[in-house]
């Protein structure tokens, strides 16, 4: 029950689509959008709420790049942006992730190079990005309830921003 699924693990070609996703609300599905393709992906103007599971979700896959800009995304059963151990680079901007009951953005494990520009994260666990390789850009940006990076290998920038939380930011064991 996924409100938006792009390619599929039959298909080849289906695999290499490069979507965008633009002016579109999607509400009360399982998961609100899921990629199972290799190709770089944009969601564009896309509201995500009260979904029971992820809001955006390209955990475990390789290949693709990401940009989120100008959405919201509300009220998720586990994380707002679900993608720990992908590869690929992704940029997140101008977006809001609020009640999100797991983390607001999950990337642990990942390969890819991050920036976080103009990203409010309210009322969820902030962002888990823990033994991550890329490198992370958080600039003018709000973060509730901290910024985790531990055991991460890339070189990390935090400006301009508000990160909160009883361990605002943890970086133990890291080499960037």
């Amino acid at each position: 029950d996924v409100g938006v699924t792009i390619g599929n693990d039959e298909s080849y070609e289906a695999r290499n689509v490069a979507p965008t996703v633009r002016g579109v609300t999607v509400t009360r599905y399982e998961t609100g959008i899921q990629s199972r393709t290799h190709g770089d992906w944009v969601v564009d103007d896309v509201t995500v709420r009260t979904v029971q599971k992820d809001g955006i979700l390209h955990s475990y896959t390789e290949g693709g790049n990401w940009t989120v800009r100008d959405s919201d995304i509300v009220s998720t059963g586990s994380d707002g942006i679900s993608a720990a151990q992908s590869d690929g680079e992704w940029v997140v901007e101008n977006t809001v992730i609020r009640r999100a009951d797991g983390i607001a953005i999950d990337a642990g494990s990942t390969e890819g190079d991050w920036t976080i520009r103009n990203v409010s994260v309210q009322d969820s666990v902030g962002i888990s990005a823990s033994s991550s390789d890329g490198n992370w850009v958080i600039e003018q940006s709000t973060v509730q309830n901290g910024v985790f990076a531990s055991d991460s290998n890339g070189k990390w920038e935090i400006r301009q921003s508000i990160v909160t939380g009883d361990v605002p930011i943890r970086a133990e064991d890291t080499l960037g």
